[in-house]
């Protein structure tokens, strides 16, 4: 099992060994809160395969949701999970966190490319009145390799360099522009044939939003 977090905490802050760090402030470009086990919008032939973002949740209505799985055809399967979606007034925290149970992409079998598996993963974020932090698992990751541990933003390419089937983001961080101190992370984000081919769009395994909490 591989795992990782970041911490927000000051404008511009660097990436280190441990964490990325960036510093609170009261605008929100990002949404409050918000997770769910991920999404497919891929283009194929012509034809638009979509999953809207399964399971998903707001922080804004304390909720939780869950999913007994999705399937978008040719592309991706996802098992079932769940999303939990808390916020505490008093003590000004909010904890976004989506756990699937498995995920199965195949878009790229028929090119020769592989077949990329999870057995379980997990995307979080939590926010309080003094920054953010996202962090993020998963396990039994077969059909590509990442390293351990793995630094925020890891590009694995599949295909050549120059002509790739799909570039596989894992710990992707997002953060706002300008800094507001709020943070997005998927725990990996599929890119298809970047630079052209029969396939283009994206598929997102895991995903969280926090904005600090003022």
């Amino acid at each position: 099992m591989r795992s990782r977090s970041v911490r927000r905490i000051g404008a511009g802050a660097a990436l280190t060994v441990t964490a990325l760090v960036i510093g609170a402030v009261p605008a929100q470009a990002t949404p409050q809160g918000q997770t769910s086990l991920g999404s497919v919008d891929v283009t194929r032939t012509g034809e638009t395969v979509q999953l809207l973002p399964i399971a998903q949740c707001d922080v804004t209505a304390d909720q939780q949701n869950s999913s007994q799985g999705a399937r978008a055809g040719g592309i991706a399967s996802y098992g079932s999970g769940k999303t939990v979606c808390t916020r505490d007034v008093n003590g000004k925290t909010a904890k976004m966190e989506a756990s699937g149970s498995t995920f199965d992409f195949t878009a790229l079998v028929p090119y020769g490319g592989p077949r990329i598996q999870l057995s379980s993963y997990t995307a979080s974020c939590e926010a309080t009145d003094k920054g953010t932090t996202a962090s993020f698992r998963f396990s039994g990751l077969s059909g590509i390799t990442a390293p351990s541990p793995i630094p925020a933003n890891y590009v694995a390419t599949i295909g050549p360099q120059d002509a790739p089937q799909a570039k596989v983001t894992f710990n992707e961080i997002i953060l706002a522009n300008p800094n507001d101190g709020s943070v997005t992370i998927n725990m990996m984000h599929i890119v298809l044939y970047p630079n052209g081919g029969p396939l283009s769009g994206d598929v997102i395994v895991g995903a969280a939003a926090c904005s600090p909490v003022s």
